[in-house]
């Protein structure tokens, strides 16, 4: 997400077990990204989470987007093949957001990703091993402008309620989309499932 102009990261961590805290120091300090964690032990909280997130991110950021561990954008270009350009997703943002000030939140399309045939996680990554998906996107997954966001913080998981002068705007599946590894082989899926 760095590659493609993500600037600042909030991770919620909910009760993990993988020393995501070391993970986390070793990014910011080899690497020089912009993450905090934030301890967040409530089960079956996702959209609490995401509230206390647009208030925290919101004097930072221009822009927030919600997703997890297991989605990664895909930006569709022939020019430089599989992963796009980039700060590509960071000037899709801005050619929209430069379009209206009246856009408070713009969707894109997610696709479920499923264990593609395989018997073990792939040796080669999560994005390039999985290759089988559901033919139609399955839902949609957003990024708000903070300022548009209802002062009720009112929100599903996958958008937020926004003020009355605001409005939602999605983006065409060859622009982005986001792919979502969620049905990984079964002893991946089987310890995710576990967890909650």
């Amino acid at each position: 997400h760095g590659w493609l102009g993500v600037q600042r990261w909030f991770v919620y961590d909910n009760n993990s077990d993988d020393n995501l805290k070391d993970v986390i120091d070793t990014l910011n300090e080899e690497n020089n990204y912009n993450v905090t964690r934030h301890v967040w032990p409530r089960v079956t909280s996702q959209e609490a989470g995401f509230s206390h997130c647009v208030l925290r991110a919101g004097s930072e950021c221009k822009w927030v987007g919600f997703f997890d561990v297991d989605e990664f954008y895909y930006i569709p270009s022939k020019k430089v093949g599989k992963l796009g350009n980039p700060g590509r997703l960071r000037e899709i943002i801005d050619d929209v957001a430069l379009g209206s000030e009246s856009i408070g939140e713009i969707q894109a399309d997610c696709h479920s990703f499923g264990p593609s045939g395989l018997k073990e996680s792939p040796k080669e990554g999560v994005t390039f091993g999985y290759t089988c998906r559901m033919k139609n996107s399955e839902r949609h997954k957003s990024i708000v402008r903070p300022v548009a966001v209802d002062d009720t913080l009112m929100n599903q998981v996958h958008h937020f309620l926004l003020k009355d002068e605001f409005r939602k705007t999605r983006l065409s599946k060859n622009k982005v989309v986001i792919n979502h590894y969620k049905y990984q082989v079964w002893n991946v899926f089987k310890s995710k499932f576990h967890r909650r």
